[in-house]
């Protein structure tokens, strides 16, 4: 076999492969059989150029215009132990809060993604990325009579769901799984993540809800958003119904009368 990468570094010669490692982690090595010309991917590759293709077939046309950055302050965090997760957030606008915390079991997290075997803490990274995916979910429930799309800011004390989320892809699994959920819900509802990093020990408020400590916000309940497993792993949209008493703001209603017109 031909050896054409090492980590990073492109080999064209035998100087170019590094005597010593770059890194004491696990690197990737690329070879080519030089009997061979056809490029073999692996089945989640392969699953991967087929959503990608998808998602461009049905690309909608881009505004020049960037999108409403909306004006909050937001932080969402998850916890993960070795048979139970949480996730819980927060987002503060100068009208509204809201917030969510939910905890779930390992059997109820594999009835939705039977590929993460035993301990749920070494997918934290996955569950992270859930959690902002729920307060991205909170926050649209709470401005999408106000703007068709907008950029949510938000914070997240795990580098990995921090730095996918800007990307909305990554090949590494389970990871690219929930990142392409979020990409999948945040294309349908045209919103875009933000996301910038929060150091764990300022992290508090969204801690205490991804562990279920309450206490603190028990005054507020009544803004409290459920969010479930199912809720979140379909990336669809949603349907609510309110009763005729519902106060919706004068544009949304101008825009339904011409609608039915």
């Amino acid at each position: 076999a031909q050896l054409l990468e090492v980590g990073s570094i492109k080999v064209h010669t035998k100087k170019d492969v590094p005597l010593v490692p770059p890194s004491h982690k696990h690197q990737w090595v690329r070879l080519a059989d030089p009997h061979r010309s056809e490029i073999h991917l692996r089945q989640e590759s392969k699953f991967v150029l087929a959503w990608l293709s998808l998602c461009f077939a049905h690309e909608q046309p881009r505004s020049l215009r960037n999108a409403p950055r909306m004006h909050c302050y937001s932080a969402a965090d998850a916890f993960a132990d070795t048979d139970k997760m949480g996730i819980g957030g927060w987002l503060s606008t100068s009208t509204a809060f809201v917030w969510f915390s939910e905890i779930f079991s390992a059997d109820e997290v594999r009835a939705q993604w039977p590929q993460l075997h035993g301990s749920m803490q070494p997918y934290i990274g996955c569950f992270e990325t859930l959690a902002q995916l729920g307060l991205a979910q909170c926050s649209w429930q709470e401005l999408r009579s106000k703007h068709v799309r907008f950029v949510l800011p938000t914070a997240s004390d795990n580098t990995s769901a921090e730095s996918g989320l800007n990307k909305l892809f990554s090949t590494a699994e389970p990871l690219g799984t929930f990142l392409r959920l979020a990409a999948t819900w945040a294309h349908l509802h045209r919103v875009q993540f933000e996301v910038e990093h929060l150091a764990g020990e300022k992290n508090v408020w969204a801690d205490r809800l991804s562990r279920g400590r309450l206490n603190f916000l028990s005054h507020r309940s009544a803004e409290r958003v459920r969010v479930s497993l199912a809720q979140l792993a379909s990336a669809s949209h949603c349907v609510t119904l309110h009763d005729p008493s519902k106060n919706w703001p004068p544009c949304l209603r101008k825009a339904q009368t011409a609608t039915l017109r």
